[in-house]
């Protein structure tokens, strides 16, 4: 899995540390790759940097993906 973009730079060493150090279901990592995917395209269409991140955006997220008909959880 190679990771062109810079806003996903810390994904790939993530979803190695939940494979190696948390034992994580290779279904699960999959899962979460695509829901941090997502999260990241979506919010590269907000002003703010990633390091920002807090209440409201994830509110906000959630909002989107309401909206969207998809489970929040």
């Amino acid at each position: 899995m190679h990771l062109a973009h810079s806003r996903f730079q810390h994904l790939e060493p993530f979803l190695k540390y939940l494979r190696a150090e948390v034992g994580m279901a290779e279904n699960s990592l999959k899962a979460y790759e695509t829901d941090l995917r997502q999260f990241f395209e979506w919010f590269q269409t907000r002003s703010v940097e990633i390091t920002a991140v807090d209440l409201k955006v994830l509110t906000d997220w959630l909002g989107h993906l309401h909206e969207r008909g998809l489970a929040t959880t």
